[in-house]
């Protein structure tokens, strides 16, 4: 006499561990600690294999490099354009990539967002912020870090200049976004690598010496 059939009312070992071996390695985990005998009918021996450990190891380890990666290279935080007293213009990077402004002034307050995107040192938005604010240079200067408009660096590498040598000062220039915690930030008395030092003048030639036969006047000076 055979055995008895479930009639379909326990799925079997292999039933379990089939739906797990088409998918990822984290379903494949789950099965595994789930019913260790899963070892035998997915593995096809009684120890688990050594490569799909390391396959999962890897796939953790990539996912932890690539968020630790995407966290340290973007500016997270607020950043604060003072145009004047009575108008500042506000920016926050989120760290999902996204960003969001506001804009405080004499009206009422203006608010936009959208999403960001980090290429070459720049933070590329969409939207443009402002409605016309679609790049920004991060500059970071020991501990300050700021948000520049490509066109006005070079303004804000001259204002930089002239406080490498004050303790605890702040860049203020046209088109430049500060982080509000900057005024606490140290820097060093260095440039940052987007203000190269600037070129001395070229020395001049050294004078000629007279001419001998000039300074007696006996012969006329060519």
């Amino acid at each position: 006499m055979g055995r008895p059939s479930n009639n379909g009312l326990q799925l079997t070992r292999a039933a379990r561990c089939a739906p797990s071996r088409s998918v990822s390695g984290q379903s494949l985990t789950a099965a595994l600690a789930a019913d260790p005998g899963c070892y035998r009918d997915v593995l096809g021996s009684g120890r688990p294999a050594i490569w799909v450990c390391l396959f999962l190891l890897l796939l953790a380890w990539s996912s932890v490099a690539r968020a630790g990666s995407k966290a340290e290279s973007l500016p997270v935080g607020d950043f604060l354009f003072s145009q004047s007293a009575m108008l500042q213009h506000f920016i926050t990077i989120g760290r999902d990539l996204s960003y969001k402004t506001a804009t405080l002034g004499e009206g009422p307050l203006e608010r936009s967002g959208g999403v960001v995107q980090m290429s070459g040192g720049r933070l590329l938005l969409s939207p443009p912020a402002f409605g016309t604010l679609a790049e920004l240079e991060h500059v970071v200067w020991g501990e300050q870090h700021y948000l520049v408009e490509p066109r006005g660096l070079a303004t804000f590498c001259t204002a930089l200049r002239q406080l490498v040598n004050r303790p605890k000062a702040v860049v203020q220039a046209p088109g430049t976004f500060g982080r509000r915690e900057n005024g606490k930030k140290a820097h060093p008395q260095t440039l940052p690598k987007q203000c190269p030092a600037e070129s001395a003048p070229p020395a001049e030639e050294p004078a000629s010496a007279p001419d001998k036969k000039c300074s007696t006047g006996v012969e006329e000076c060519a």
